[in-house]
């Protein structure tokens, strides 16, 4: 590897060129497999990207796993991450920082704008259109697409639209239209709130 520091050791690269982990200047016990993984690594620790660009503009990071071709591609600063998936927390702010994030599935949290802590993101597409979510849950293919503060998503599509904070989805293709209502729980097969209206009050519980 094209390491620029030897004070970098215990670091493997694998690549078919000279690309992967090769700009290094104090990183140990790194693995890099795949073409222009941990391009960009300086300074980290024990960071695992398999697949072509995955990890490629982290700088600075300790303890990530990334698995996928473009998984955790654009992110400069990432700890205590895993991201397995094609395109897996692959948002193309350079300047947002993942910390103690995990997310299973290709394209899931793909979109993020800002910071993101303490989310789980598990199912194809889960959590991909939202923006700006911590503290959340999404469990589900496509669960949680606009999920933001404190939300938990569970089953297929679950709070697909629901963008406020605080809600509560379980079961599939729960709230169906888009409600900015925070601190809802809604649960069971397609329920909904009883009202669709932007300024849904909080503290509601809907059951089918």
């Amino acid at each position: 590897q094209g390491v620029k520091d030897y004070t970098s050791k215990w670091n493997v690269a694998i690549s078919g060129s000279d690309d992967a982990l090769c700009n290094t200047e104090n990183a140990t016990r790194n693995i890099a497999i795949g073409y222009n993984s941990l391009r960009q690594l300086k300074t980290g620790t024990r960071n695992v990207a398999v697949g072509t660009f995955s990890m490629a503009n982290l700088i600075h990071g300790d303890r990530n796993v990334a698995i996928g071709s473009d998984s955790l591609w654009f992110a400069n600063h990432a700890e205590d991450c895993t991201a397995i998936g094609k395109n897996c927390m692959g948002s193309m702010n350079l300047a947002l920082v993942y910390k103690k994030c995990v997310a299973v599935g290709n394209n899931t949290l793909a979109n993020v704008k800002n910071d993101c802590t303490n989310v789980i993101a598990i199912g194809y597409r889960a959590m991909a259109g939202t923006e700006e979510v911590g503290d959340s849950v999404a469990l589900g293919n496509e669960a949680g697409n606009y999920a933001k503060t404190q939300c938990v998503a569970i089953g297929q599509r679950a709070g697909y639209y629901q963008k406020g904070d605080q809600n509560t989805c379980i079961g599939a293709e729960t709230y169906r239209l888009y409600v900015d209502g925070s601190r809802q729980t809604i649960i069971g097969a397609n329920a909904k709130p009883s009202q669709y209206d932007a300024s849904l009050s909080a503290n509601n519980i809907k059951t089918m």
